[in-house]
């Protein structure tokens, strides 16, 4: 579970969504760890598999499973050099990538707690050199154009009210020539004649939402024209849905059922 920054499009005050974020990720960071380890994000895994041992394993495997989709291994001409991880949470990711592949790595979310203990257990574990984290809006970022070949987001999409604004972000942050991965919860994509999703659906979502600060589900139609609207290159994506937590949420070509 990736924290990052929140926006409205309504014009409500982004600190307070941000603050709100925060806070709460600052108070159950503790309880994150304990249950999920260092990465604070889903699995990909049979739906069968539902130990602790299983589900740290699937962990794992999604980070794998995003870097291969996206082209990059462990070919010297195929390694990520500089990355981004937007949404970091205790640093898991940025950590894994960096052993792996040697690279440097940058972890931003909005939670302080979260920073503090991802720059705690880099140094401990020997990585201080590799990787480092920071308070930063991912709305916002504190960072040069073209500063990184890949740039990374698993979970935090979710917490961004203002998805445009965040691709157009995410894009300004990579390198020409440069990779962007987004491995989110989305909800199906819409009909030819439908506006939004059904009352019913919206409803159920909205459960979700008010239980951990989420601003929004979009689709992955949604991603998709975000990024062509910038006239980003090579724009795919990969269904998730039979992943054991998201089957029921991600899947755009099987609606929910009332």
């Amino acid at each position: 579970m990736a924290r990052c920054a929140a926006a409205t499009t309504d014009g409500t005050d982004t600190r307070e969504v941000n603050q709100g974020i925060a806070q709460l990720y600052d108070k159950s960071t503790g309880v994150w760890e304990d249950i999920w380890g260092d990465h604070m994000h889903y699995g990909f895994c049979d739906p069968d598999s539902r130990t602790d041992s299983d589900h740290r394993a699937a962990q794992i495997r999604m980070i794998e499973e995003s870097l291969s989709f996206a082209g990059f291994s462990e070919d010297p001409g195929k390694r990520p050099k500089n990355v981004l991880d937007v949404g970091c949470g205790i640093g898991g990711t940025a950590k894994y990538i960096a052993r792996k592949y040697g690279a440097k790595c940058i972890g931003i979310n909005l939670s302080p707690i979260q920073i503090q203990r991802a720059n705690a257990l880099a140094a401990a574990e020997g990585l201080a050199d590799k990787v480092s984290f920071q308070v930063a809006d991912a709305l916002e970022q504190p960072f040069s154009d073209g500063q990184f070949d890949l740039v990374l987001s698993i979970e935090c999409g979710e917490y961004i009210a203002d998805k445009r604004k965040f691709a157009a972000e995410l894009a300004r942050v990579t390198a020409p020539g440069g990779t962007i991965v987004i491995q989110s919860f989305c909800h199906r994509d819409l009909g030819p004649s439908e506006e939004s999703l059904q009352p019913w659906e919206l409803t159920r979502l909205k459960k979700i939402y008010d239980g951990f600060q989420i601003q929004g589900y979009c689709s992955t139609a949604d991603y998709v024209n975000f990024f062509e609207s910038l006239s980003l290159q090579v724009i795919t994506f990969l269904n998730l849905a039979k992943t054991h937590l998201n089957q029921s949420l991600i899947n755009p070509h099987q609606p929910l059922k009332p």
